[in-house]
């Protein structure tokens, strides 16, 4: 039976031989047909037999968890610990699976634009209703004349007791946070600093070059003919002559 790598193999020769187009379009449909079955087997739970080595981890319920998990703005690290896999196990899966990758991509959007109408509000203000509550003890039933009454008889229950409209003004870190980020070229801080002379004329750079006194001492002896300065190589070409 050919596999998909030497389906690949004999492609690669076909085109490099330079083939007729008809053996080339057979072998890249082939190769085509090949890896959809692969695929295929991956991701079906049934096809478990068909398969050799340690069966696959991915399951169908996986869709809903994976949506569920991204939603909540858990990022694809945290999702890959939750099912107790590898990060890159669970990329693979995206890359492979485009149904998979479309419902992980889609819950992470929804969960993006949850944060940014929350920022927006805050940095445009914004209007809610604040509800109280009151705990009070409910009688479950008529007690009778001279019964006492026992915890039984009654039961808990939260009332609402007020509501209040209240308004939150703007903030103003939110509204830097928003306009820094979606307009940059007309709203981030830039400060220039300009250095000048007296009556704000340039200022006048000189470069100085320090020497070590050592050194200068050192090189004066050198050029003087002790050691192996200039006079040795003076003495070197009257010899040569």
């Amino acid at each position: 039976m050919a596999t998909e790598k030497n389906i690949k193999a004999e492609l690669a020769k076909a085109v490099k031989n330079s083939e007729d187009k008809a053996t080339i379009r057979r072998l890249r449909r082939e190769l085509k047909q090949e890896k959809e079955l692969k695929l295929k087997i991956l991701f079906d739970p049934n096809s478990f037999n068909k398969r050799r080595g340690r069966k696959p981890l991915f399951r169908d319920h996986m869709f809903k968890e994976g949506k569920k998990l991204a939603s909540l703005g858990l990022t694809v690290e945290r999702i890959a610990d939750f099912w107790q896999i590898n990060p890159v196990t669970l990329w693979r899966w995206t890359k492979k699976n485009p149904r998979f990758c479309k419902t992980i991509r889609e819950a992470k959007e929804a969960a993006d634009a949850k944060v940014v109408e929350s920022l927006f509000n805050r940095a445009c203000g914004y209007q809610y209703e604040e509800k109280t509550f009151e705990r009070t003890l409910l009688q479950i039933r008529p007690i009778p004349a001279g019964v006492k009454a026992t915890d039984e008889d009654f039961y808990e229950k939260e009332i609402l007791k007020k509501r209040v409209v209240r308004e939150l003004a703007p903030d103003g870190k939110a509204c830097e946070f928003w306009l820094l980020n979606r307009q940059p070229d007309a709203w981030k801080a830039v400060t220039h600093q300009v250095l000048t002379g007296k009556d704000d004329k340039p200022i006048d750079i000189r470069f100085v070059r320090m020497v070590d006194p050592e050194k200068k001492e050192a090189q004066k002896k050198a050029d003087s003919g002790n050691g192996n300065g200039r006079g040795d190589k003076k003495k070197i070409k009257k010899i040569k002559k």
